[in-house]
């Protein structure tokens, strides 16, 4: 299960986001530089982007567990 949380601060002279990312005991952090106060519709396309990244590698990962199960199976039997 992912946790996220999107803080924006000023940090003279830019706005920054820090985009948080927690999955199990891991965290990411990740520091956007806006420039001017961003928008609500640029802090949502940001944590947008961000999500749909993590789930594409959530699925990509599964994918790969799938088909490591999938080649045991068929060489058990030889």
């Amino acid at each position: 299960m992912y946790v996220h949380s999107l803080t924006i601060l000023f940090e003279d002279p830019f706005w920054i986001g820090l985009l948080e990312s927690i999955e199990g005991d891991q965290m990411q952090v990740c520091k956007v530089t806006f420039g001017g106060e961003p928008t609500e519709q640029e802090e949502n396309k940001l944590e947008r982007k961000t999500i749909s990244k993590e789930m594409r590698e959530a699925e990509k990962e599964r994918k790969y567990e799938l088909k490591k199960t999938k080649r045991k199976k068929k060489h058990k039997g030889h």
